[in-house]
């Protein structure tokens, strides 16, 4: 199965969607101190 544009973004999508999540949990312990 080739490699496609719209797997590329989806895979971009999911990779900020992670980062947003982590970055919102480092926010979220920061909080908590």
């Amino acid at each position: 199965m080739p490699w496609t544009r719209a797997m590329d973004e989806k895979f971009e999508m999911l990779l900020a969607m992670m980062k947003e999540m982590k970055a919102g949990q480092e926010e979220m312990k920061a909080g908590q101190e």
